[in-house]
């Protein structure tokens, strides 16, 4: 009978204590090291965020290729309205900005039909 259940509480204990052990060691061994703090004054600025994109993209990818069938349906649904709504905001603000063109065009026409024959006048 080599179950542990039948050996008696302690030697349970200590087969349990020894798999913790074991477990702790893998998990430091697996795990990275912790980096030193970085000083925000003696880091170089990125230069190649070119390169820092075309990682991000493929990073997405794998992480969508990996999906399920009904997970890339999901996320490409939830890009596409994403996507929608980000280009509705850039419509809305590109209308924004024509709006005040033309209002400024209107305030500065009045301005010289009405105000500044007037002031001519006074002059």
């Amino acid at each position: 009978m080599t179950d542990p259940q039948f050996h008696g509480p302690q030697s349970g204990d200590r087969d349990l204590q020894a798999r913790l052990r074991a477990l702790e060691a893998e998990i430091e061994q697996d795990s990275p090291r912790p980096t030193p703090p970085i000083n925000p004054d003696s880091a170089a600025p990125v230069t190649n965020w070119s390169a820092e994109l075309n990682i991000l993209v493929r990073q997405v990818g794998n992480w969508f290729s990996s999906l399920p069938t009904v997970g890339k349906a999901i996320a490409a649904i939830a890009a596409l309205f994403i996507g929608l709504s980000l280009l509705r905001i850039a419509v809305s603000i590109v209308a924004a900005i024509f709006s005040a063109t033309f209002l400024g065009i209107l305030i500065y026409v009045a301005y010289r039909v009405w105000l500044a024959p007037n002031l001519k006048q006074k002059s």
